[in-house]
Order: structure tokens, then C-alpha cells, then sequence
């Protein structure tokens, strides 16, 4: 069931539905910001382990419901629910949109608006020249995909609904809280990020490999772990651009010979990369 499951939502989320508004996590974020500045919520986020204090309740309620759920009808209501879950927390943002808005714009020259919709792939506001824009979208499309698509599905797979809600609630709590700034739960956030995407960063990876350049992409990897880990920033985003610059056979020193054709080519080893766990997936789902 969790395979079928998993095929409908992606069809769905890739083909059947346009409107991705009701799928944002505006109410989380009030939620979270309601939390932080009440007296006794404002003191619990502010310690190590407050990004799980502002997940219990959420991760709580959805696994009752998936308890509930299981079995009445005959499974029904649980695939269902399963189903509106997983569909609710992939995306909601759509990289092919986005990458062909910022192509669109940077082939007429709209450098502004290429900014603008690079902004929107790269979470942030990039900078540098039309050249730089580019290879930061590029990157952006390699560790985007990890935070939108594959740890979600990742999850689902393992803890089902539960999982897919954790990583998408936790890839929405914020770097830090109004009302109460610490170190002490940017660490924790930071620590629990770096838990949930430690192995579906890996999955990804081998499914770079096995969709782009096997050996430049298990090349890129290697040289990657050699690295001394404070240069290693937000490991899962580090490893899947140089792994993915590898599968692409895309080399830092080659930044000033850059093309758009490189962000079509980062789109395709993302989506022949799901097709790769896809496949692997049904194979899994025939044999047990």
C-alpha cells in the first residue's frame, strides 16, 4: 500500500493539482510564533531540544490519527490519509516552475527578475553575475530536491505519515525564535536537521550515481568526507552539490563556462534520480 500510495501522491503532486497554496505551512509558522512568545512556550524553544517541543503536538496528533485510522474500512480511511499527508508535505514549491521562470527571464536579459526567481530556488537572495546565478541555481536544484522531494519520501517510507509530517515540520521551523534568542536552539535545530538528512542525503546520492557519472559521482563523495568538517557547512546541502557536480562531470574550476543548459541537465539527473528509487522501490514492493 505504501508504494501505491507514494505513486499517486507524486502523480498528483506532478501532474493533477495547480493550486499549491493550501499546501503552505503558513499555520505552522504562526503556530511556532504564538509558542515563542507565550512566558512558559517562549522558555521551552529557547532550550536545545525546543525544536522537538514545537514538533510533539503536531507529530503527536498525526499519530494518533494514523493509529485511529488503521484498519476502519478496510485500510480506506488510512490510505486516504496517508495519501492527503504525503501530497500535503512534498513541494509545495515546484523546481521545474521555478527553474523555467528564471531561465525564461535570464534569456531575455530580465536580470532583475532572474534575481527574483532565483531567490525563490535558492531560499535566499543570490548574488553575483548572471554566471554566478546560474551555477547558484544549479546547486540550489541538487539540495532542493533532497528538502522538497526525496527526505520526504524518505520518511514516509520509513515512519509513514508521521515521517513525512517530522521532515517537512522540521525543514519549517525557523533559525531562530522572536522573544527568544539562543544559540542553544539553533544548535538543536541544527543538530535534528542534520539527523533526518543524513540518509536520505546518502539514498540520493547513490542515485546520482546511478542516474549521472557512477565514478565521478562516488569520486566527489569520497572527496567530499575527506573534507574537514568545518568547512562542510550544512552537510546534506555540501554533499548533494558536489556529488551532484560530479554526476553532472561538472567541475568548480569550469564556474566561468557556465550555461543554462546546465540547470535543464540538474533537473534531469533530479527526476532520473526518483525514477531510479521508483524503480527500486517496486522492485522491494514485488519481492516482499
Amino acid at each position: 500500500m505504501t508504494f501505491i500510495v507514494l505513486l499517486l501522491a507524486l502523480l498528483a503532486e506532478r501532474f493533477l493539482i495547480d493550486q499549491r497554496e493550501w499546501r503552505k505551512a503558513d499555520w505552522f509558522q504562526r503556530y511556532h510564533s504564538t509558542l515563542a512568545h507565550h512566558p512558559q512556550g517562549g522558555w521551552t524553544t529557547s532550550r536545545f531540544w525546543g525544536s522537538l517541543a514545537i514538533l510533539a503536538p503536531v507529530l503527536v496528533a498525526i499519530a494518533l490519527a494514523q493509529w485511529v485510522l488503521a484498519g476502519l474500512l478496510g485500510g480506506l480511511l488510512s490510505f486516504l490519509f496517508a495519501f492527503a499527508v504525503l501530497l500535503y508535505c512534498l513541494g509545495p514549491e515546484d523546481l521545474d516552475n521555478e527553474a523555467a521562470d528564471f531561465l525564461y527571464a535570464l534569456g531575455r536579459g530580465e536580470e532583475e527578475k532572474a534575481r527574483l526567481a532565483a531567490a525563490r530556488i535558492c531560499d535566499g537572495e543570490p548574488a553575483g553575475t548572471a554566471v554566478g546565478l546560474v551555477r547558484q541555481v544549479r546547486e540550489a536544484i541538487l539540495h532542493q530536491s533532497n528538502r522538497r522531494i526525496f527526505g520526504v519520501i524518505f520518511w514516509f517510507l520509513v515512519l509513514g505519515p508521521l515521517g513525512a509530517a517530522l521532515y517537512r515540520m522540521a525543514r519549517c521551523l525557523p533559525q531562530g525564535l522572536a522573544g527568544s534568542p539562543s544559540e542553544e536552539y539553533a544548535q538543536g535545530r541544527r543538530r535534528l536537521i542534520h539527523i533526518l538528512d543524513w540518509l536520505p542525503s546518502r539514498a540520493l546520492v547513490l542515485a546520482f550515481a546511478l542516474a549521472g557519472n557512477f565514478e565521478n559521482t562516488l569520486d566527489a563523495w569520497r572527496g567530499w568526507e575527506k573534507q574537514p568538517m568545518e568547512v562542510h557547512g550544512e552537510a546534506a546541502q555540501g554533499l548533494l552539490i558536489q556529488a551532484g557536480n560530479g554526476a553532472l562531470m561538472i567541475q568548480d574550476e569550469d564556474n566561468e563556462e557556465e550555461n543554462p543548459a546546465q540547470i535543464e541537465a540538474a533537473l534531469s539527473l533530479v527526476w532520473r534520480s526518483l525514477a531510479v528509487w521508483l524503480v527500486i522501490l517496486g522492485l522491494l514492493a514485488l519481492i516482499f
